[in-house]
């Protein structure tokens, strides 16, 4: 079921690393090295965490409803936009996020997990694109 494949994909990810957040930044920080200088300040991690727990807040209300997702990704441009994040940028971190988390899923990373995934980046995007 297509419904829940995303959550499922989480699932797998703590099963098999726990914390997935150190791939995720490593990664968007191999993509977008400007990004790393912002980061600077957070020397206990604590930023970068919190950064995915919203992450994976938004992608998993998308997956269901989205409603907590919609205020949450318009407020979370706003003040990324005020920072220099473009929109853009703001969009990879959830491509960086899925790309992650195909990559430690692997061989259990089933047609139902890329078309979930896609459907909830494509909410993703057209939040973003209406700002």
């Amino acid at each position: 079921m297509v419904n829940n494949a995303l959550s499922e994909s989480l699932e797998i990810v703590v099963e098999r690393v726990g914390n997935p957040a150190p791939r995720i930044y490593e990664r968007m920080f191999r993509r977008s090295p400007e990004l790393e200088p912002m980061f600077v300040l957070d020397r206990d991690g604590s930023v970068r965490a919190e950064m995915i727990r919203l992450s994976f807040d938004a992608l998993l209300d998308l997956e269901q409803e989205g409603q907590y997702a919609r205020g949450l990704i318009a407020t979370e441009l706003t003040t990324h936009g005020n920072n220099g994040i473009t929109p853009a940028q703001f969009v990879s971190l959830f491509d960086t996020i899925r790309d992650v988390v195909r990559e430690i899923v692997g061989e259990q990373w089933q047609p139902r997990h890329e078309q979930a995934w896609s459907q909830v980046l494509a909410k993703v995007g057209d939040l973003v694109a209406r700002g």
